[in-house]
This record gives structure tokens, sequence and C-alpha cells, in this order.
């Protein structure tokens, strides 16, 4: 018997081969960590298509934004946080450096069948 959930990523899997997956850098202090966030989704998912945008577009695949953890905030308190930003009609999950990778993209999936009264993961 096949085990839940290798069956579950082998599914986020073949979504995002055929869905396009954005990875945006919402963080202040952007660094070459988010090729590292590419890297590890390529390797995680290898025909992931992603797409490193500078900024959400509406209705456009499906949205992973890094932000900034809750300790930066904390170290920098006069900072602005970008986190509650109004993205619409676009399917957002937002991560920090630290978040698990396929967590985020099953919660991707999760909010287009949300948004569409589907259900893909679990039918």
């Amino acid at each position: 018997m096949k085990h839940g959930g290798d069956w579950l990523d082998k599914h986020i899997e073949e979504f995002f081969a055929t869905n396009q997956l954005n990875l945006i850098d919402n963080r202040i202090a952007r660094d070459e960590r988010i090729e590292d966030i590419k890297i590890a989704l390529v390797q995680l998912l290898p025909t992931v298509k992603i797409n490193i945008r500078p900024t959400v577009e509406d209705k456009f695949g499906y949205n992973l934004v890094v932000i900034n953890n809750k300790r930066y905030f904390q170290t920098y308190e006069d900072v602005k946080d970008n986190y509650a930003r109004d993205y619409q009609q676009a399917i957002v999950q937002h991560l920090t450096i630290g978040s698990t990778l396929i967590n985020s993209l099953k919660e991707l999936i999760i909010k287009k069948d949300l948004k569409e009264r589907s259900l893909s993961l679990y039918h």
C-alpha cells in the first residue's frame, strides 16, 4: 500500500509541472537566497516551471511570496511590513526563508481549490 504523503507529493509535482509557479521576493533586504529557494524547488519538483518576478501579477499563475520573518520586524521596529498587501484575485502563499516548501505548494493548490470551489488534492 502506498503512503498517503507520497501520493500527495506526486500530485503536487504533477500540478506544478503544468501550472506556472511565480517566486516573488517581497523582503526588504533582498539577497541571493531567492535563487537558493528556486534551486530547492527544482530539486523538490524537477518538472516545475518557475519565474522569479518582482511583483505579483493579478490572476497569473501561483505565487510564492517570500516575506521577512517576525524576528526581522522585532529587530527593525521602524520597518513597514509588506505582508498584508491586497493581491485581489491572485493566488498567493507567503513564506519566510525558513518555511517548508512542500507545505507552501500544497497551500497554493488548496487556495486555488477554494477560489474555484473544487477539490484537486483530495477528491
